[in-house]
This record gives structure tokens, C-alpha cells and sequence, in this order.
């Protein structure tokens, strides 16, 4: 049974890459695209963080089109990196505006002088752009240029994580008039641009680079490791189920055998990605978006099972009453999932550190909440149902773990928002839900184990208006 359904959802997952891989979409660390410089453009955010023999590097070509309208020799536009504080106080608000001229009075605001194509001041730094197609931007004398390189902007000073931005911004510096630097908007005199841009944490010169933090942002750093780990216990783990559970083929056990798998595959999918983007900046996106759906379908799933043995079948009782709960439940699936796909397409991994209390995140978490009390009230009924002493305490046992597992998503997902630091988030978010998702699963299988006896794998062969208090769980 465990290796059909591993075959099967191998088969899934194969089919799905070959559908992803021609269209998958970058991240942040290598950012690739067109710009048509008519307003202010966000491009990347990127927590830089290295030490005191390193440096955080941007670097890339931006050159025009091919098929887009010329471009004059005194024409400009500008790349501009600002760190966080910076940004939140000059252009945080310029996205939400139409484009008037705002991004240029914000740039004189940052930048008042300007003797170079680099402009450099404390938490910002400004590129001009576009570049000669085949050389390198003109009078980069602030570094040595990197190889196939047409600009380079060296981030120093980084021993603590800092979150910068990076922007395209349709203004360039005219120095013609006055010694000082004066931005002027080139909105009408610019064709579209290509950029290519590599942001990396650390010199791409170098040889001695941490492949595990050069390419990631330092909010992902070492999430790989947390999920490596736990596919690794998940393996195990239903290895060692699949062996205690030969031959109960019980309905119980197949969907709590399927939603670990599941969980194991979502995992393995956000594992898939990010070992990717390590190596090449991009990732495969779709695939940690189709390993996020998939954990969803993981934990209805789990939830489904835990109301089930709420009612108390197989327990207390031989037969589902009131069937129309899975209704509910298949709804509240369905719901869950529609959710979260449309947070994952309306949320622009280009600017989004984090996006943990969206409204979508929090209709889904008061509906966790509706199922806890559900789950708690069907859990009474039960007990008050049964007289045998050992499956009342199963029911104790159920609704002290499985209340915290259900409250723990909504307690994580305040408290992290809230509590930790942003750079932190992303991280301990994780470290948490994959924690505690792989321990409610170790209780429950502890619970279920056939030597237990608290639950009947056999009812299913025996007439279903016999009485189940007749069977012999001892002997299970």
C-alpha cells in the first residue's frame, strides 16, 4: 500500500516538473525581465549580509531592446539600490501613486550630488542606466568591474542583515546646469529596457563562497537544512508505519498514511526549489507553489481524519452518522485551497518578504478555529458515549494534543508577524510548522498502533448492526 501510493505520487510529481520547468518564473537573487520606463518599478528585495572579508554584490546588464524605439545618447534612466530605512521614508509611497514626477523629486531629495554615473550616499546607491550593449558602464572607476559584468554596486558594511531594494526609476542626473546634480524625468526619451540583475550575498570574483547563503537572501538562508531534515525523519518515519500497520488496510489508516505522504511530497517540493535557486539565483516558483497547495490538501486531510475519530468511528462507534459532515469538510478544503492559491498569485515575490497575515491567511485561520471547536464538541459527544475506560482516555489524550496542533498555526502565525524580526520570519515560521506538523503526526500514529488495541482495524468484516463493543481489542 505505502509503495503504490509513493509510486503514484511520483509519477504526479514527474509529470508536473516537465509541465513547470519551461515556464518557471525567478525569485529574487537573479531577476530578469523588460521595463517600459514610464513610472517608478520596483525590481527585487534582498537582505544582504556578509562579514568583514565579503561583500554583497548587484550586478548585471541593463540595455535597450531591440525592437524598441531608439534611444538618444543624452537619454538616461537610473538603478537605485536603498536600504530599508531609507526606502520606507523617500519611496514607500511612490508604488501606490500615478506616476507625476514623484520619483525624481525623491531621487534630488536622496542623491543632492552627484559627480558620477555611481551615485553613493549613506544607505542608497544609484546606477545609470542604460548601458552600451557589449561594454561596461561608463566611468564605473568605484570598483573593478566583474566579468561580462556592464555595472557593479559593492553593498560593505553588512555585518548586521540589512534589507535593501532595488528599483528602476525613470530620471537621470543632468549636471549641465549647476555643479550640483539635478534629476530630470526621462519618461519620453526612453525605450523599453532589458535587465538582467544578479543580487548575491558575497564577491562573485571569489572562490570561497557558502553556496548555502551566496544566492539566498538572508531570510531563507538554511531553511533548506530545516526541510532536508525532516524529509529525511518523514522517510523514516513511514517506513517504520508502513511495517507496524502490514496488512490493516483500514480506511483509517490509508488517509493517515496518504496525508503524511502528502505532507512529506509539499515539503520535498519547497526543498526541490529552494536547492535549485542555490545554485542558479531562479528556483523553479511553481513547484514551491504547488508543494504549498499541496501541504493544504495535507492538513484537511489530517483535520478530515481527526473528525472522524472525534465522532469516535472505529472507536465507539461501527457507522458514520450524519455523513453530510464530509460535505463540510470537503467545502472547508476547497475553500482552504482556492485561498491559498490566490494569495500565492496575488503576492509578488519580487517585493514580499513575507506575507504570513494576508486576508486570505486570516479567513483561513478563523476557519482552523471553527474546526477546533467542531472537532472539541464532537470529542465531548464521544466520550460521553463510551464507557470503556481506555478509549476514554483516548479521547483525552485527542483533545488535549490536537487542540494545541489546531491553535498553533493562528498563535504561530501572530506571534511571528509580530514578535520576530522580518529577516527572522521566514525561518522561524518553517522551523515551527514543520515541527509541529511531524509531532502531531508521531502522536497520532502512537495512538493508532495495532498493539494498542483502542481502535478496531477488523469492524469492517463483521455485520455493521453488530454490536462493536462485542470485538476483542485485546487480541488486536
Amino acid at each position: 500500500m505505502f509503495h503504490l501510493h509513493l509510486r503514484i505520487l511520483t509519477s504526479a510529481l514527474v509529470r508536473f516538473l516537465l509541465i513547470v520547468y519551461f515556464s518557471s518564473l525567478g525569485e529574487g537573487a537573479r531577476v530578469r525581465g523588460f521595463w517600459d520606463p514610464t513610472s517608478y518599478q520596483p525590481v527585487a528585495v534582498f537582505a544582504f549580509h556578509s562579514n568583514a572579508q565579503s561583500a554583497g554584490y548587484v550586478y548585471g546588464n541593463i540595455t535597450t531592446r531591440e525592437n524598441s524605439s531608439p534611444v538618444s545618447a543624452t537619454s538616461k534612466a537610473t538603478l537605485v539600490l536603498l536600504d530599508d530605512d531609507t526606502w520606507s521614508d523617500q519611496f514607500h509611497s511612490i508604488e501606490e501613486d500615478d506616476y507625476n514626477g514623484t520619483p525624481c523629486s525623491v531621487m534630488q531629495t536622496v542623491f543632492k550630488n552627484c559627480q558620477d554615473s555611481q551615485c553613493r550616499v549613506d544607505g542608497a546607491m544609484a546606477q545609470s542606466i542604460p548601458c552600451t550593449i557589449g561594454q561596461p558602464s561608463e566611468e564605473t572607476t568605484c570598483h573593478n568591474s566583474l566579468p561580462a559584468a556592464q555595472f557593479a554596486l559593492p553593498v560593505y558594511n553588512i555585518n548586521v542583515p540589512r534589507l535593501w531594494h532595488l528599483s528602476l526609476v525613470p530620471c537621470y542626473c543632468n549636471q549641465s546646469q549647476t555643479s550640483n546634480c539635478t534629476w530630470v524625468n526621462s519618461t519620453n526619451e526612453n525605450g523599453e529596457l532589458n535587465y538582467d540583475i544578479w543580487l548575491v550575498n558575497g564577491n562573485p570574483n571569489s572562490t570561497k563562497t557558502d553556496f548555502l547563503y551566496y544566492q539566498l537572501s538572508y531570510e531563507s538562508q538554511y531553511v533548506s537544512i530545516i526541510l532536508i531534515t525532516y524529509i529525511i525523519l518523514y522517510l523514516f518515519f513511514l517506513l517504520v508505519l508502513s511495517c507496524g500497520h502490514r496488512g490493516h488496510s483500514h480506511t483509517i489508516i490509508r488517509v493517515f498514511i496518504a496525508s503524511i505522504l502528502l505532507e512529506w511530497l509539499g515539503i520535498s517540493l519547497h526543498f526541490l526549489h529552494l536547492a535549485i535557486y542555490t545554485f542558479d539565483g531562479a528556483g523553479i516558483l511553481p513547484v514551491k507553489h504547488f508543494g504549498v497547495v499541496v501541504d493544504v490538501v495535507s492538513q484537511c486531510m489530517f483535520m478530515a481524519l481527526l473528525l472522524l475519530l472525534g465522532r469516535g468511528w472505529t472507536v465507539t462507534k461501527v457507522h458514520l452518522e450524519h455523513k453530510a459532515f464530509l460535505v463540510v469538510i470537503v467545502m472547508y478544503s476547497l475553500v482552504d485551497v482556492g485561498l491559498t492559491v490566490t494569495r500565492l498569485i496575488t503576492t509578488d515575490p519580487v517585493t514580499t518578504i513575507n506575507d504570513n497575515l494576508s486576508w486570505e491567511t486570516l479567513v483561513v485561520l478563523g476557519l482552523r478555529l471553527f474546526i477546533l471547536l467542531w472537532f472539541l464538541y464532537e470529542l465531548h459527544l464521544s466520550y460521553l458515549q463510551e464507557a470503556q475506560l481506555t478509549r476514554q482516555q483516548f479521547y483525552v489524550v485527542m483533545g488535549s494534543v490536537y487542540s494545541l496542533w489546531f491553535l498553533y498555526l493562528p498563535v504561530a502565525a501572530v506571534v511571528v508577524s509580530q514578535v520576530v524580526p522580518p529577516l527572522w520570519q521566514y525561518r522561524t515560521y518553517t522551523g515551527i510548522t514543520v515541527t509541529a506538523d511531524f509531532l502531531s503526526y508521531a502522536v497520532l500514529s502512537y495512538l493508532l498502533w495495532p498493539s494498542r488495541g483502542v481502535v478496531s482495524y477488523r469492524y469492517s468484516r463483521i455485520p455493521m448492526d453488530d454490536d462493536l463493543s462485542l470485538l476483542d481489542y485485546d487480541s488486536i
